[in-house]
């Protein structure tokens, strides 16, 4: 399949192939939408100090708190 061409052409007629590749089966893949939920969540109320490393101010503690919660109740409704 590779090394194939994608589209063809012969007189008015034009044949389209197109693949994808599904890495995760479809759980793992809505597990791991659930924790991009959560990653919105931290870019929201935290400030970045380096890569993979964020600084939450004590105010916004209580409303992380009440947004992880509220996530987690609506991944546990679907």
């Amino acid at each position: 399949m590779l090394g194939q061409q994608s589209e063809r052409t012969l007189g008015a007629l034009t044949q389209k192939q197109s693949f994808s590749l599904q890495v995760l089966d479809e759980l793992v893949g809505k597990e791991v939408e659930k924790c991009r939920r959560v990653n919105d969540i931290v870019d929201l109320l935290t400030y970045l100090l380096s890569m993979g490393s964020h600084w939450l101010p004590e105010g916004a503690k209580v409303l992380f708190e009440k947004e992880l919660e509220a996530a987690t109740r609506r991944d546990l409704q679907v």
